[in-house]
């Protein structure tokens, strides 16, 4: 069985790292990246992500709403969950049935709580498709 890959885009290195660490920890294969930018070129390496996992604002030209946008044109089912200490950004978008929101700051286990309802979620769409 093939573990349940998550790319954690966080600019906040320690952030990023809590995150990465508690959810490979909870039995999660993690990616991570500290920019938009770099997000969007690791999602177009051949291996699939299941879930992505980004902060909402970060610097540079790619912002967590737009790398959501460009995971979801390759895959418009990948669930997405935005990690946000303000609600700004997402206040002005209407999340779609894929996108969620977690608010800063969270304990590690409510991240994984989250982060399991998202990928059970899909896991049991892929059971009910091979059926």
């Amino acid at each position: 069985m093939t573990r349940t890959r998550i790319l954690v885009v966080e600019d906040e290195p320690l952030i990023r790292e809590m995150m990465a660490e508690t959810l490979d920890d909870a039995g999660y294969d993690v990616l991570q990246a500290e920019s938009g930018e770099r997000a969007s070129r690791l999602m177009q390496e051949p291996d699939s992500i299941d879930l992505l996992l980004t902060d909402v604002q970060m610097p540079g030209s790619l912002d967590g709403v737009a790398v959501a946008e460009q995971a979801h044109a390759h895959d418009p089912d990948l669930p997405v969950l935005f990690v946000t200490g303000g609600s700004d950004v997402l206040a002005q978008r209407r999340l779609t049935g894929q996108e969620h929101v977690l608010c800063k700051p969270f304990v590690p286990t409510r991240l994984v709580e989250t982060v399991r309802q998202l990928t059970e979620t899909v896991d049991d769409g892929a059971d009910a498709k091979n059926t």
